[in-house]
């Protein structure tokens, strides 16, 4: 995809273009390619968004008791492959509406709930998730095409 492309699609869904080329900050290298570690402006607000939305959803976990009786990291990491199987579950049957948010998808519905339980985990962590979505985002696309050889 063009660059004129990526910026038709965003605008196509409402977005500014523009706002993913102000930035702040520069560039860094490493052995073989240049890395742009400047952050637009919408990966700045991203990176915010992406932490507040985590400290609520941990806080509305305390409160409904999800925290009230200690919980291994491995069982967190296994509740978020079970809702990656419930979006497969979703596409499989046809994908309808979702039982309980029926202007989305079960697909969309089940794929939100990975990335909710992700932010949770992550407030629950301390760990910087949305500043590492940014990073291997920038970093992905120093890649080569199919990553070198991946088969897919």
């Amino acid at each position: 995809m063009t660059e004129q492309e990526a910026d038709d699609l965003i605008v196509a869904r409402g977005g500014d273009p523009g706002m993913l080329k102000r930035t702040v900050g520069n560039t860094s290298s490493t052995e073989d390619r240049q890395i742009d570690t400047s952050l637009s402006v919408i990966e700045v607000e991203f990176q915010a968004a992406f932490d507040m939305l985590a400290l609520r959803q941990y806080a509305i976990n305390q409160g409904h008791g999800f925290y009230d009786k200690p919980i291994d990291d491995g069982t967190r990491i296994a509740l978020m492959h079970s809702e990656l199987s419930e979006a497969l579950e979703g596409m499989r049957h046809g994908d309808p509406p979702d039982d309980h948010i029926p202007e989305f998808t079960a697909t969309e519905a089940e794929l939100a709930d990975v990335i909710i339980r992700i932010m949770d985990f992550s407030a629950h962590r301390g760990l910087r998730v949305g500043q590492a979505v940014v990073a291997k985002l920038k970093y992905n696309a120093t890649r080569p095409r199919m990553h070198g050889g991946k088969k897919f």
